[in-house]
């Protein structure tokens, strides 16, 4: 359970190791059940306490991925809007180039024909 709750952890909190420190037993048997008693109580609020930091932990967490999310959609979108500007004119270089080769040959056909002649 240690292991768990450092993962959740934050920078210079100690929660877990207060974990350590709970005491149910003792050697005074007259004290055995209020110690049992406060351990027990003292065990529920960090329990409880713990809880509560991962459940905020866990929002925190996801506030983050839905931001990060939001951010690579963007990014996505803008991309998209680059690619769509790219392409018609990327399409108008390639029917260019088409015509040109066939320019090219066209002209090469003809010094070929006059070679001949």
């Amino acid at each position: 359970m240690c292991q768990a709750i450092s993962e959740y952890d934050t920078v210079g909190d100690t929660k877990w190791l207060q974990v350590s420190g709970l005491k149910f037993d003792t050697f005074i048997e007259s004290e055995k059940f209020e110690i049992l008693k406060q351990g027990k109580l003292q065990a529920k609020q960090l329990l409880e306490s713990y809880i509560e930091q991962i459940t905020e932990l866990s929002k925190i967490r996801k506030e983050k991925v839905i931001i990060e999310e939001d951010n690579y959609k963007k990014k996505y979108s803008d991309l998209l809007g680059e690619w769509n500007k790219i392409v018609p004119d990327y399409n108008e270089l390639l029917l260019e180039k088409d015509k040109l080769l066939e320019t090219v040959e066209f002209k090469e056909q003809e010094k070929h024909e006059q070679k001949r002649k």
